[in-house]
């Protein structure tokens, strides 16, 4: 596989601030250290793991900002849209339902489900994206419709699945 796209850690702060400023919480970092490790986490799989595919980077990032609570707020949100962002900037999306979503990554947050799983489950709802990469990133639509997560057609800003707690 060749070299992925990245996701520059000001632009995963900057979601984090408009998620919080959508959905609420308390703003800032809670440990800095856990911020930029987790954000590291699937750089060295990539190095290491050769044979690692989008899925398992995706989930890296997505279990590093979940488990290690690097926010005050919204770790749940912010792990989940890295795992969206990434996959965008790489040319994948996820067909997946919320429902599906919440539970996935609230079960991530509870212990209940491994890197491994989270991977499992990423790799399960896996896409090529229709368009070229980092065209867009959408959100939910807030008129009450759920439709799918990062459906290229539709272009909006990120945001959280309505339902999931702001809290760690």
């Amino acid at each position: 596989m060749k070299q992925p796209n990245w996701i520059d850690p000001r632009a995963l702060l900057l979601l984090h601030g408009e998620s919080l400023a959508e959905h609420g919480g308390s703003k800032g970092l809670r440990d800095e250290n856990a911020f930029h490790s987790a954000l590291a986490r699937p750089q060295h799989v990539f190095r290491y793991k050769p044979d690692a595919g989008m899925a398992q980077l995706a989930g890296a990032y997505g279990f590093g900002l979940i488990r290690d609570h690097p926010f005050n707020d919204g770790n749940k949100r912010v792990g989940f849209l890295a795992i969206l962002l990434f996959l965008d900037l790489n040319g994948f999306e996820l067909n997946v339902d919320q429902i599906d979503a919440i539970q996935t990554i609230m079960n991530v947050a509870g212990g209940e489900l491994s890197e491994t799983e989270l991977t499992n489950w990423i790799r399960t709802h896996l896409r090529r994206a229709k368009d070229e990469p980092n065209q867009h990133i959408s959100r939910p639509d807030t008129a009450g419709r759920t439709p799918p997560i990062n459906p290229r057609s539709q272009r909006r800003r990120v945001g959280f699945p309505p339902g999931l707690p702001s809290h760690p």
